[in-house]
């Protein structure tokens, strides 16, 4: 949903290794969502927000890992007002 190709940035070494952490994160939210587990989702994707802003922070000449964050962050306040019956 709008995110890039295999999501939050690659790389190797640790980079990769969070970035693919992320990633997981964001996919189980995705599938908890589209379950209706609304307060799963979100956790999974809370739990891949600090990943993707540290590897935006890290990287701040890739504009694609800003954008992930953003992305995160958006979904995240979607799910909350969704999930709190919100239009």
């Amino acid at each position: 949903a709008g995110r890039r190709e295999g999501g939050v940035g690659g790389g190797g070494g640790g980079r990769g290794r969070l970035a693919r952490s992320a990633v997981s994160y964001e996919k189980l939210g995705d599938v908890l969502e589209g379950l209706g587990g609304m307060a799963a989702a979100i956790a999974h994707y809370e739990q891949s927000l600090p990943i993707a802003e540290a590897l935006a922070s890290a990287n701040p000449s890739d504009p694609g890992l800003a954008e992930e964050v953003e992305i995160t962050k958006a979904r995240i306040a979607a799910l909350r007002a969704k999930a709190a019956g919100e239009p």
